[in-house]
């Protein structure tokens, strides 16, 4: 009985719980219809009230190109550069010799220039001067005594004469000996007493003591000879170098005395920094000024590799003089305007930088201050240098390329056709040179008077039907007939 008694309560409750879907569902039917059917009236409305549009005119005026007719010229390549001056030569001018500074000259200032070696700073000659007198004496003193050892050497040699005349005569006293001593035999045995004779009768003992003279004779003159060969040559050998060392001493101290005056390099330049004046104590290692050449003049002028191939550069062995020509700006110059200095294409550099793969050509200017304005080292300039010259080429302005490298050519029925340029053989911000086409994927020449169209008619098809003008102005031909396009050209200006 419970359980009937929960089942009818749980039903009584559930019956309105499923009346109120049912509503919710009848008012969602009611607006979403009412919604449709309002957007279907609005939708009919509208297409039955919209505006007709009135037919386009069949004819269209053809399009107003702009072109320049074109012309083979012969175009020489400028190519261009930028780089700083610097000297060809900067030297430090610096003392051989250590002294007080007491004179300078009056171009020895910052900006003075000089002649090559032109005296410029004088030091103190005092201690130079006192050397080349000790020199001096020391080399007088030693030449006398090399002349008294030469005495003493002659000396000697009278000494190896009269021994050369002693040992002669007794070599004849011993001639003379054996020959009354031949005749006193001669004369015993004619009287038949040699058999008795003495020694004396014979001349034995006189012809020994002859012999024994002759002996100590000859001794006297190898002592002699001994004596002059031996001790005089190496006293004068000794005195002679010394002579030789205090002559190098003389000739050092002397060489110092002319390096008290401090000279120029040996170019024309001028002074750029000096770091010493009168009644400073200077040594070898101070450096007085730093100097630069003047008589020329360089400029590191940075080149691509595809620009190098614009420039006929000179061998290693052609002169400074066949490299070719530099022209000159200075920074407040106009590009356009004649150059202010010009230079020659000296030589290259022997590499080229590692990150950017450039080549570096030297560019040569002689007498950069012979008139203003001044080439000053370390000034940067605009450099063009003069490149090959290209014969019987078409300039094409960069107006006219389109995307891709496409030009745009009316042809004699004036009509557009498109083609592609050929390698360009220069090309800067202004124009590009060529001398060939690619149309219909085939190389063909340009042609002397065929019309370039410089307008932005980008869009237009092949064979479109144009009016080609020149300055604004139609050029003197049949005008074309209609062509069903519409709108204009835009105009680009030259």
């Amino acid at each position: 009985m419970k359980d009937k008694r929960k089942e009818l309560a749980h039903d009584k409750a559930e019956k309105p719980h499923t009346g109120g879907h049912l509503l919710r569902a009848v008012v969602g039917l009611l607006v979403g219809g009412t919604i449709l059917g309002g957007s279907a009236f609005a939708a009919w409305h509208f297409w039955n009230t919209r505006p007709l549009t009135r037919p386009m005119s069949k004819a269209r005026p053809p399009l107003q190109v702009e072109v320049i007719p074109l012309q083979p010229i012969d175009f020489a390549v400028r190519v261009p550069s930028q780089g700083r001056v610097k000297a060809r030569a900067v030297s430090g001018i610096v003392p051989e010799v250590t002294g007080r500074i007491v004179k300078i000259a009056a171009d020895f200032r910052e900006g003075g220039s000089f002649e090559p070696s032109q005296p410029l700073v004088w030091l103190d000659p005092t201690n130079a001067i006192h050397a080349i007198a000790e020199a001096n004496a020391t080399v007088r003193q030693l030449q006398a005594k090399l002349d008294l050892e030469r005495i003493n050497r002659s000396s000697y040699t009278n000494a190896v004469t009269l021994a050369q005349a002693e040992l002669r005569k007794t070599e004849a006293a011993l001639e003379l000996a054996h020959a009354r001593q031949a005749a006193a035999i001669a004369s015993l045995k004619l009287l038949g007493t040699f058999d008795n004779s003495t020694p004396l009768a014979r001349h034995e003992p006189q012809v020994k003591e002859s012999t024994a003279t002759v002996q100590s004779a000859a001794a006297e003159l190898a002592k002699a000879l001994a004596d002059l060969k031996q001790r005089p040559s190496r006293m004068e050998a000794e005195l002679q170098a010394q002579i030789d060392a205090a002559g190098a001493r003389l000739s050092r101290a002397q060489t110092d005395l002319a390096r008290t005056i401090i000279r120029a390099p040996s170019f024309d330049g001028r002074i750029v920094e000096k770091s010493a004046d009168v009644g400073q104590h200077v040594s070898t290692s101070t450096t007085l000024a730093r100097a630069i050449a003047v008589d020329y003049a360089e400029v590191r002028l940075p080149i691509s590799r595809s620009l190098l191939a614009q420039i006929e550069m000179p061998s290693i062995s052609d002169s400074t003089n066949s490299g070719p020509v530099v022209d000159i700006h200075l920074p407040t110059s106009d590009s356009n305007s004649p150059p202010d200095w010009t230079g020659r294409i000296e030589r290259t550099e022997a590499r080229v930088d590692r990150s950017s793969q450039q080549h570096f050509l030297i560019a040569r200017v002689n007498a950069p201050f012979a008139q203003p304005p001044f080439l000053h080292e370390g000034l940067f300039v605009r450099a063009r240098i003069h490149g090959r010259v290209h014969t019987g080429v078409f300039e094409i302005p960069r107006v006219a390329v389109r995307r891709g490298g496409e030009i745009l050519l009316v042809d004699q029925e004036n009509r557009l056709r498109r083609v592609r340029m050929a390698e360009a053989l220069w090309r800067d911000e202004r124009k590009i040179l060529i001398r060939e086409v690619i149309q219909d994927n085939k190389r063909r020449p340009l042609r002397a008077g065929e019309r370039l169209c410089i307008s932005n008619v980008d869009y237009a098809p092949e064979g479109e039907l144009v009016v080609p003008n020149r300055d604004g102005k139609p050029l003197p031909r049949s005008r074309p007939k209609g062509q069903k396009r519409p709108g204009k050209a835009h105009f680009s200006k030259q």
